[in-house]
């Protein structure tokens, strides 16, 4: 099933809309990757409970208020490979 990603987040600690991630029905392999504008890897997870807070460097640093691209690959269920890739925004 499709990876459903909101298109904004605000990693304040407000409780509220906080983390950025995908989720779907059915999935049995997840890669989250989060890149800037040149291309920096930025935040990767494999496991889809590993939500990007948004930070960089492996959490030491917060990232800018600014738009990332972010890949998701997962397989489903069916062992078929998916790719989605897509801009999210960090509201600071």
């Amino acid at each position: 099933e499709p990876i459903f990603p909101y298109q904004a987040f605000s990693p304040n600690g407000d409780g509220f809309n906080d983390f950025f991630y995908g989720q779907g029905i059915g999935i049995k392999s997840y890669h989250m990757f989060i890149f800037d504008r040149w291309g920096d890897n930025l935040f990767e997870s494999r496991d889809k409970d590993l939500k990007w807070d948004g930070k960089a460097n492996e959490g030491t640093h917060e990232v800018q208020q600014d738009v990332y691209v972010y890949v998701f690959k997962v397989t489903d269920f069916l062992n078929f490979p998916h790719t989605y890739i897509g801009h999210v925004t960090v509201i600071r």
